[in-house]
């Protein structure tokens, strides 16, 4: 049995289409620069804003772990050295109960659970929202912008042996 192997003959058809790529691969280039021409400045607002909302959101879990601590250093003071239990108790039973009242409220309002990962991503969220309207920073077309580089850039690695 005789193996055989096809050989791309050069034809002007073929150098047509490799004439045809090269251009369209060189056009994609170019098209690649403009949108990371455009895209850059849009990069530096994003990633500023992101590290703003970073920082509030430690800020804010700083502040949620430094009430924690004051509760329980004014709960410790009332029980052993101002007041007694039988004084204290219903406080804390209160300071408790509300967190199930908040989370029920969180959940109805939001429709998600409370958690530390969804609270903070809510408030991700409010703060990003907010910076991003203070900065006039258009998400969608920065989305849109993003989503054509990655097209762009897909369709270069896949013209990359042309």
């Amino acid at each position: 049995m005789r193996r055989t192997c096809l050989r791309l003959q050069s034809s002007p058809r073929s150098e047509l289409t490799l004439n045809f790529l090269k251009r369209h691969k060189a056009h994609l280039s170019a098209e690649r620069e403009l949108l990371l021409s455009e895209i850059r400045p849009l990069r530096g607002i994003q990633q500023r804003i992101e590290k703003k909302v970073l920082r509030r959101a430690d800020f804010a879990a700083f502040g949620g772990f430094t009430y924690l601590c004051a509760q329980t250093s004014l709960l410790f003071f009332w029980v052993y050295i101002k007041f007694d239990w039988n004084l204290v108790e219903p406080i804390t039973y209160l300071l408790s109960f509300s967190v199930t009242w908040l989370s029920i409220l969180i959940f109805f309002s939001t429709g998600k659970e409370f958690s530390y990962d969804a609270v903070r991503d809510m408030f991700l969220d409010r703060v990003q929202r907010r910076l991003y309207k203070e900065d006039s920073f258009d998400v969608h077309r920065y989305n849109k912008l993003e989503a054509e580089l990655r097209d762009v850039e897909k369709q270069l690695q896949d013209l990359e042996k042309v």
